[in-house]
């Protein structure tokens, strides 16, 4: 190799350093993991220098096998920017409930939301149809629910990982969740996995019905109407109650998707 060869060649890699400086933010804002694979290598290989090596691998494993969940960090959203439109919950709830989604305990750390919480409906601005609930809320994948209850501090909501599509029927999930969270007392929350006896019943899908967790109901928000019937079978060690009866003030419902590839996660927890 010529002299002149070497020097250009010192050129070309200097250039790529200061190219990946100058991008290293914008890079994190590219949805690599939602690029089909046949656009990757035309349009993206040939920059492959200024992407961190571990991106690359993880996103070639990804187009490899279809199931695969991303693995890279870096592009997880960081604690402190964290947003969610909500009225009821916030960035230390919505912390909770990821690290239940993904089987953690209250006490484990994390670093970064795996998830945002993209609203889907909000019976204060939707109204209380259930009709309107699956109008919105139907074909989008894992979500969550929470309710306001009234005259009292609490939160009442359940996790559904499929989805809420059809008419009279029992999903069954190992997955589900249902749970009871003080804003002001976050160590007292209480969360009820579904009895693996009982899978067959966890999530119960029909137009008359508002979201429905569990045989009971477990957990139940009811067509028209702002009662929610709570009666713990199929989720237990739930809420203790003389009546099975709640008043809501309100309930919101939020589609889970992945921070990186801004795609549902239903049926990959």
């Amino acid at each position: 190799m010529h002299e002149g060869d070497m020097i250009c060649q010192d050129t070309k890699y200097d250039d790529f350093d200061i190219l990946r400086e100058t991008l290293q933010e914008l890079i994190k804002l590219i949805r690599f993991y939602q690029m089909d694979r046949d656009a990757f290598i035309p349009d993206v290989w040939e920059y492959v220098n200024i992407l961190p090596n571990d991106l690359v691998k993880d996103v070639l494993r990804c187009y490899l096998d279809s199931n695969a969940k991303p693995l890279y960090q870096q592009f997880l959203i960081r604690l402190g920017n964290f947003k969610i439109d909500s009225v009821s919950i916030n960035k230390e709830i919505a912390q909770l409930l990821t690290k239940w989604i993904d089987k953690k305990s209250r006490n484990d750390k994390i670093a970064g939301f795996q998830y945002n919480f993209n609203l889907l409906f909000r019976s204060g601005l939707d109204g209380l149809s259930s009709q309107t609930f699956h109008r919105k809320c139907d074909n989008k994948g894992a979500t969550i629910v929470v309710a306001r209850i009234q005259n009292s501090n609490l939160l009442i909501g359940g996790y559904n990982p499929l989805d809420w599509i059809g008419k009279k029927v029992w999903k069954q999930t190992t997955d589900s969740f249902i749970f009871v969270i003080d804003p002001n007392e976050l160590k007292t929350a209480i969360i009820s996995r579904v009895n693996h006896n009982y899978s067959g019943f966890a999530i119960y899908c029909d137009h008359n019905e508002g979201p429905s967790f569990g045989e009971g109901p477990d957990l139940q928000v009811q067509n028209n109407s702002t009662i929610c019937r709570v009666n713990p079978k199929t989720y237990p060690k739930f809420l203790n109650m003389d009546s099975h009866y709640l008043t809501i003030l309100d309930y919101e419902v939020f589609q889970v998707v992945d921070s990186i590839t801004g795609l549902s996660i239903q049926g990959r927890v």
